[in-house]
């Protein structure tokens, strides 16, 4: 996006840009790459909520409020765990004998969700 022009800002919760990438050698060049674009780099900041114009932020360790403006919203978001329909199916066991179902299993982002990489 900063490449076609638009004003792009990060805003991280954490300390660095990707949190990963420390491990993997590659946060320096990483931070750097998208200073060198102009991306705005805020860190220790919470997205609180998303509103016309914007979106409201929180200081990861204060609590601080600051609105940052935005005319458009990208969410990168960690993925977590959604076993609800494993659940509810585990709840009428006693229904699967009529439906013709011997056992059930809960598979892929429901019992391990993974990053796209």
């Amino acid at each position: 996006m900063a490449r076609q022009g638009a004003k792009v800002t990060l805003v991280t919760p954490s300390a660095y840009v990707s949190d990963w990438t420390p491990n993997t050698l590659e946060q320096g060049a990483i931070h750097r790459r998208l200073a060198e674009l102009g991306v705005e780099i805020v860190l220790n900041r919470t997205v609180t909520r998303i509103a016309a114009g914007g979106v409201a932020t929180a200081c990861a360790y204060t609590g601080s409020q600051r609105d940052i403006a935005a005319d458009a919203v990208v969410l990168v978001t960690s993925r977590q765990q959604d076993d609800g329909v494993w659940h509810e199916l585990k709840a009428r066991r006693d229904e699967w004998a009529d439906s013709g179902i011997r056992s059930i299993k809960v598979i892929g982002d429901a019992v391990a969700p993974d990053p796209i990489a």
